[in-house]
């Protein structure tokens, strides 16, 4: 039918206008993140791309649900304010018909999302996790120019007689740091100034892979470490053949587990590991929220049409944040242990369908209401 091409044709227009605007308003926020990043020295302009890309990419999953809640909304807001609904009823085609097509619309799309994060996303964590160790192995290295004097994160300031960026690794490097804290056997008004001075042969920056977490370091080999006291005048001077300096302000994730799981092996691991448990429970939620923000783009989406299409903008804003903020709060409250994780699935979903079946009854009375009004009126 022509009115099917029609109304799915314009649920798909507006679902990609949607998720384009919010996709740009969210990814000039994290380039502003990258761009101060980069600027402070911490990733290099190649990081930044592959960073970026990467996180464009996993906002995909997170923004199809509420996209397709103001798609449904806009669309048949649309249909009210320009008395297409009216033709159409009159054609024959029933409101229950035409919402009936829009769930199949969306059951569509919640098929995509299961996909998308029950199989595709566990390899792109995996090589979100390369784009971050790339970014940071990339970090110091081939931004330290030799002879020249690089300021560090840390108000630190290191120089490099020569270096070769293949091997990322600098020779005959200095670094003078100023660090200022309180001293408890000193007046306490008066913090303590310290310089630290160090001298190494060669540098080299590696990355070690903590259970949590990357630490991105430098390794200075034989070389001496002095340390000035500006307050009281002290002065300690230790040699070392090896001496790691960790990178300060710096923290990426590394440990993607159980994010990179296929469904298969996430349900196997949520039976015994809680964290699993969460992360399942959020993805079924996520694909569950689907259907139910466009059953509720439908309600929400009946105007009159002097309200105006944006008329039910804010409500449905309001509903959709409160429905966002009990599926992250329960399975916060799933990874924690403290509740179980299909009764309290079973339970929130069995609330949200009675609060939306007394949304339908006030729906449904409204509109009552507003046919009787007009007959009284003509």
């Amino acid at each position: 039918m022509v009115f099917v091409r029609k109304l799915y044709s314009e649920l798909l227009q507006q679902l990609l206008l949607v998720f384009l605007i919010l996709t740009l308003i969210i990814s000039i926020t994290q380039m502003m993140h990258f761009l101060k990043m980069l600027t402070d020295g911490k990733i290099t302009l190649v990081a930044l791309y592959k960073l970026l890309a990467l996180t464009i990419a996993h906002l995909l999953g997170f923004l199809l649900p509420p996209c397709l809640l103001l798609a449904v909304l806009l669309t048949l807001a649309r249909y009210y304010i320009d008395n297409e609904m009216t033709i159409l009823q009159s054609s024959g085609v029933s409101q229950a018909k035409i919402y009936a097509l829009v769930m199949l619309f969306a059951v569509a799309v919640a098929a995509f999302l299961f996909v998308l994060t029950c199989f595709i996303y566990p390899n792109h964590e995996s090589a979100r996790k390369d784009g971050m160790q790339f970014a940071l192995k990339q970090m110091v290295v081939q931004k330290i120019k030799p002879s020249t004097f690089t300021p560090l994160a840390d108000s630190a300031v290191i120089y490099a007689q020569k270096g070769s960026l293949s091997k990322a690794s600098l020779y005959r490097v200095h670094l003078f740091k100023q660090s200022t804290h309180s001293d408890a056997k000193a007046d306490s008004t008066k913090p303590r100034i310290e310089w630290t001075v160090l001298y190494a042969k060669s540098m080299h920056q590696l990355l070690v892979d903590g259970v949590n977490n990357a630490a991105p370091s430098i390794m200075f080999n034989h070389g001496a470490l002095d340390k000035v006291s500006l307050t009281d005048g002290s002065w300690s001077h230790t040699d070392f053949s090896r001496l790691r300096y960790i990178l300060p302000g710096v923290n990426f994730i590394t440990n993607v587990w159980p994010d990179n799981l296929n469904i298969t092996a996430l349900v196997q691991a949520a039976s015994t590991n809680k964290a699993a448990a969460g992360l399942l429970l959020r993805k079924v939620s996520s694909v569950i929220s689907v259907l139910v923000l466009a059953f509720w783009g439908c309600l929400f989406g009946y105007v009159r049409p002097r309200q105006g299409k944006l008329n039910m903008l804010f409500p449905a804003l309001i509903a959709y944040g409160m429905y966002t903020y009990f599926v992250l709060y329960l399975c916060q409250k799933v990874t924690a242990g403290t509740w179980l994780p299909w009764p309290s699935f079973v339970i929130f979903h069995i609330a949200i369908i009675l609060v939306t079946l007394v949304f339908v009854c006030i729906r449904y009375w409204q509109a009552i209401i507003s046919r009787l009004t007009y007959r009284q009126t003509t």
